[in-house]
C-alpha cells in the first residue's frame, strides 16, 4: 500500500467539532492561557474545514492523511477541506478537500467518548516544506512517563478579549496519571477508558476545548493525543484535559492508512 500511496502522490500532487454539547461547555472554545506560535514550530498542524468554515483540528500525518477527533468527522466528506502551512486558519497556506472521512469503528458517544479519532484522506496530496510535515506517531501502546510536559496547539477564543482567535496558538500541559485523572472525574461522572490520556493543570489556566477538537498533543515531534473532550468550562481547577491516546489506536491508524 506504500507503494500505492507513493504513485497516487506522483500523480496529484507532481505541481505544487461539533462534539456532544452534553459534555463540552460551548461558551469557552479554544486554547486559554497560551501565546502565539509560527507554524514553523508545529509544521504538522493542520486546520479542519466544513464548507470553508474552521471547525477543528488536526494532524499531519501523511502526505495524503490527516489524523482527527471522530467527533470532527460528523459531517460529510464533500464538506470538508484542510487548510495548512499557514498560521491562520481563514487565510494562506495550502487548501485540500477531504476525499473520504474514516471514523474508528468502536468510536462512541452515546455514554463516553471512546475511540475518538478519524483519519481523513485527502484528494491530493500535500506538498511538503518547511512549514508542511507529518508528525512522528508513537509505537502502538508506546508509554510516556507521567508529569511530560507536552505542548497542544489550535485556533480560537481565548477567554481573553485582547488576544485574537484567528492566529495558531499553543500552551504547555503535563500529562497526568491515569488513575488520578479517573478519580478527578469521578464526580462528573465520567470515565476515563484506557484509549483517553489527560493532560493538564489541577490548578487550572491552561487548556484546549471545543474549538481545538481533534487537534494535536505533542511532546517534540511525536504525537501523544488529539484532543477529545472535558467536564465544565476550559481550564477548570481539577479538571484535566482528555485527548484520545494515539498509541492506543497505532494499530488500526496503519491498517486504514499504511502509516
Amino acid at each position: 500500500m506504500n507503494e500505492l500511496l507513493a504513485i497516487m502522490c506522483m500523480l496529484s500532487c507532481s505541481s505544487v467539532l461539533e462534539p456532544p454539547v452534553s459534555i463540552l461547555n460551548e461558551t469557552t472554545q479554544r486554547i486559554v492561557g497560551g501565546h502565539e506560535i509560527d507554524i514553523g514550530a508545529a509544521p504538522f498542524q493542520a486546520s479542519v474545514q466544513s464548507h470553508g468554515v474552521h471547525v477543528c483540528g488536526g494532524s499531519i500525518i501523511h502526505q495524503q492523511w490527516v489524523l482527527s477527533a471522530g467527533h470532527c468527522s460528523s459531517k460529510e466528506p464533500n464538506s470538508l477541506s484542510v487548510r495548512v502551512a499557514s498560521i491562520h486558519h481563514n487565510q494562506g497556506g495550502q487548501i485540500v478537500n477531504v476525499e473520504e472521512s474514516i471514523r474508528h469503528p468502536l468510536y462512541d458517544e452515546q455514554l463516553i467518548i471512546d475511540y475518538d479519532v478519524s483519519l481523513l484522506r485527502l484528494e491530493q496530496c500535500l506538498t511538503f516544506s518547511p512549514n508542511v510535515q507529518a508528525i512522528r506517531l508513537p509505537m502502538q501502546d508506546e508509554f510516556f512517563q507521567d508529569g511530560t510536559v507536552c505542548v497542544v496547539s489550535g485556533w480560537g477564543a481565548t477567554q481573553n478579549p485582547v488576544e485574537s482567535s484567528d492566529r495558531l496558538r499553543a500552551t504547555d500541559v503535563p500529562l497526568v496519571n491515569h488513575a488520578v485523572c479517573q478519580t478527578a472525574y469521578i464526580s462528573a461522572a465520567a470515565t476515563i477508558t484506557d484509549r483517553m490520556i489527560c493532560a493538564g493543570y489541577f490548578s487550572g489556566g491552561r487548556d484546549a476545548c471545543q474549538g481545538d477538537s481533534g487537534g494535536p498533543l505533542y511532546y517534540e515531534n511525536t504525537l501523544i493525543g488529539v484532543v477529545s473532550w472535558r467536564t465544565g468550562d476550559c481550564a477548570e481547577v481539577n479538571f484535566p484535559g482528555v485527548y484520545s491516546r494515539v498509541a492506543s489506536v497505532r494499530a488500526w491508524i496503519y491498517e486504514v492508512s499504511d502509516v
